[in-house]
């Protein structure tokens, strides 16, 4: 497992590797620590003696290097607070917090109106779906656009403005999402209100493959908990029980502990919520983290599981996964680019 760290969050073995290791562990191949106690991880996230990693400083760090105009990503990241500590933090991550609540209502009805449809379209019937194209895409993508005001479209190789965060992007897609965020930015410019369009373009990038890969992989978890049983006849829960964010990464600022490890001043420790997998479904909710940066979408995104939910649980219909592939070219996120299944009666 240490060769592989880089993937560990896509590994069949790493539920066995988070429970092995109660400290946390050194990777060579990462140059950081790795975190999977799952108290250990809260308490990180709420120390002070742990800020974000500087993600602005990062893409500046790389234009430096490389010499490449990544402006655009800049420009997104300095509307996002997840990047920023004290008042600079509060101020973006409440500005952001106002538009998400003004937009909820309508967003929420419009993704129950078209979860009904599509819903009834591919699991309502007998036969074959796709259902990351054919539900979980369109639905997250109107969701998206009611309350980001920007309308993302389908990327055929599924190409994502949230993996920016990626550190082991390669250059040449680094390009690539620098501008898709500067189309991005140029329709926010022309459809937001004044001042609004950088929020509104971090509120679309944030949201949408999180939300998305939340949802179809806490359907497959639930599908695959409950074999052979009628949609109806699972318990689909209150709450996501998968995350398409497996961690997220924290910088020490001052020399500091963690279990029985000591942390030196500026090196990273990488927080696996993933490992919340292996708790109860109702504790699950940490999948957003805690703290000052725990996620803002956390509301909306377990509306919209319930919501969705509920569809689902009025459907006499069998549902079986045939074939599951991820995004390639991404060393981040659990990101279903591919989801077959098969419908029985």
């Amino acid at each position: 497992m240490n060769d592989s760290h880089l993937l560990l969050h896509r590994s069949d073995a790493r539920y066995a590797y988070y429970g092995q290791n109660s400290d946390p562990v050194w990777s060579d191949q990462l140059k950081c620590w790795l975190a999977f106690d799952p108290a250990l991880i809260q308490d990180i996230q709420k120390s002070q003696a742990f800020r974000v990693v500087d993600h602005t400083g990062e893409a500046e760090r790389i234009k430096q290097k490389l010499g490449v105009d990544l402006g655009h990503i800049e420009a997104a990241l300095n509307a996002m607070p997840l990047g920023v500590e004290g008042e600079e933090h509060a101020q973006r991550r409440k500005r952001l917090a106002k538009m998400i609540a003004a937009r909820t209502d309508a967003g929420m009805a419009r993704f129950q109106a078209m979860a009904e449809e599509l819903c009834a379209l591919h699991l309502g019937r007998v036969g074959k779906a796709e259902l990351v194209q054919g539900l979980f895409e369109p639905l997250i993508l109107e969701l998206a656009h009611s309350v980001s005001g920007i309308r993302l479209q389908h990327n055929a190789d599924f190409l994502s403005p949230t993996q920016i965060f990626d550190k082991a992007l390669g250059l040449n897609r680094r390009r690539l999402i620098n501008e898709q965020i500067g189309s991005l930015r140029q329709q926010a410019r022309d459809k937001c209100p004044a001042g609004e369009a950088d929020s509104a373009v971090s509120l679309a990038v944030l949201g949408t493959d999180s939300i998305l890969g939340s949802l179809a992989l806490s359907f497959v978890e639930r599908i695959n908990a409950h074999p052979g049983s009628k949609l109806s006849e699972i318990g689909w829960g209150e709450k996501l029980s998968r995350t398409a964010v497996p961690f997220i990464e924290r910088v020490a600022i001052e020399p500091a502990r963690a279990g029985r490890v000591e942390i030196k001043q500026g090196e990273i420790v990488r927080l696996y919520l993933d490992r919340f997998s292996m708790e109860p479904l109702d504790s699950r909710d940490a999948f957003f983290g805690s703290g000052r940066h725990a996620c803002l979408g956390r509301s909306l995104a377990q509306q919209a599981w319930r919501t969705l939910a509920a569809i689902l649980a009025r459907l006499e219909y069998r549902v079986s996964i045939e074939n599951l592939q991820y995004r390639e070219a991404d060393c981040m996120f659990m990101f279903p680019r591919l989801m077959e299944v098969a419908v029985n009666a």
